[in-house]
């Protein structure tokens, strides 16, 4: 709405007679007005960065590694937002200065995810991580920064759709402009994103393959975001030359076939053991199987050839203590004692040879 403003649900009974006082501005520093909008699009940040730290434990991540995606992929991010949104009211921005004045407001949520994708797939390829176990981590912290950020929206009095009957109708005026009840896109795309991220969380801990939970992200957010679009205002709409003039809508639309796509495919590729779909939680690049396979016969190599060696040594030494070299002194008769007694045989030798002479005597 631009300053403060009013919202009335007058279509539900128990809020029709409150009338809500909104002021788009939360406080000022040095003359510096601090909007609400900015507030709450870091509280989604803060959120989702404690969110993906949790992930990233159980996948072998550190939070360093997470840290390095959160300061290429936020300030980028915020860039591809401002740059999606300059893109789409190009006649609305006289100077280089007024497209880059985001402090005025206006971003595109399909910029900053479009952005922030690509930086961290090149972040990953840097780290020699698996994106898509990197992606699945940072998912669901993303989409409840989104329901978070949607807020900020309410307190701009600003993404709203067209009239409706069904209860929920919001009217905002600020004494001049009034939008008698309207479609409250916002809540609804923060029902959606907190319903997403409740998905999210439980798939996580089933996920079959790689990359299933962010290819639900963009197949989730993508086509409901372009159904949305269809009860936005006309007035409101982000239109472009690109994309048939519906930029905003048509690029979900794009998103959320090709995420839907992906999850199905996910499956099948998986069955085929293509790496980067693999299920088990590394996300640190794995060597190639024939290398591992070649380092792996190697050291089982070394590893037999030294017990080998051992064997050998021990062999040897057994076999040194069987064959002890042949003493002769040891085995030699023991010299003949005078002091022991005669052989039987040499006494009978000396009395026949007694008895002989004895009879030559005679």
């Amino acid at each position: 709405m631009g300053g403060p403003f009013t919202v009335v649900f007058e279509k539900l009974p128990f809020l029709k007679d409150f009338e809500f006082e909104v002021n788009p501005v939360a406080f000022s520093i040095f003359g510096r007005n601090i909007a609400w909008y900015g507030i709450l699009i870091c509280i989604g940040i803060i959120v989702s960065y404690f969110y993906a730290s949790g992930r990233f434990k159980k996948e072998g991540l550190k939070t360093d590694d997470l840290l390095d995606y959160c300061l290429f992929a936020v300030p980028i991010g915020i860039i591809g937002a401002r740059a999606f949104y300059v893109i789409t009211d190009l006649k609305s921005f006289k100077t280089f200065g007024d497209m880059v004045a985001i402090w005025n407001g206006g971003l595109a949520i399909t910029g900053g995810i479009v952005f922030g994708a690509i930086t961290l797939l090149i972040v990953a390829k840097v780290k020699k991580h698996n994106p898509l176990i990197v992606l699945d981590a940072i998912a669901p912290g993303v989409i409840l920064a989104q329901a978070i950020g949607r807020w900020g929206n309410f307190f701009n009095g600003e993404v709203f759709g067209v009239e409706t009957s069904l209860p929920f109708a919001m009217t905002l005026s600020d004494g001049i402009i009034v939008h008698s009840n309207v479609h409250p896109l916002f809540l609804y795309e923060c029902f959606f994103n907190v319903a997403g991220f409740i998905i999210m969380h439980i798939l996580y801990k089933r996920k079959k393959y790689n990359g299933q939970i962010v290819f639900f992200y963009f197949a989730w957010y993508g086509l409901i975001r372009a159904w949305l679009e269809t009860l936005r205002d006309p007035e409101y709409k982000m239109k472009s030359v690109l994309f048939g003039g519906m930029f905003s809508q048509n690029v979900c639309l794009i998103g959320g076939i090709l995420g839907l796509v992906l999850f199905i495919l996910g499956f099948i590729l998986k069955k085929k053991k293509v790496w980067v779909f693999a299920a088990e939680p590394f996300a640190i690049k794995q060597a190639a199987p024939d290398e591992e396979a070649s380092a792996d016969s190697e050291e089982s190599e070394k590893a037999e050839d030294g017990e080998e060696s051992e064997k050998t040594e021990e062999t040897k030494e057994t076999e040194e203590k069987k064959t002890v070299p042949y003493d002769s002194g040891a085995d030699e008769q023991p010299e003949n004692d005078p002091d022991a007694p005669a052989d039987e045989t040499t006494e009978d030798t000396e009395e026949d040879e007694e008895g002989d002479d004895d009879a030559g005597n005679s």
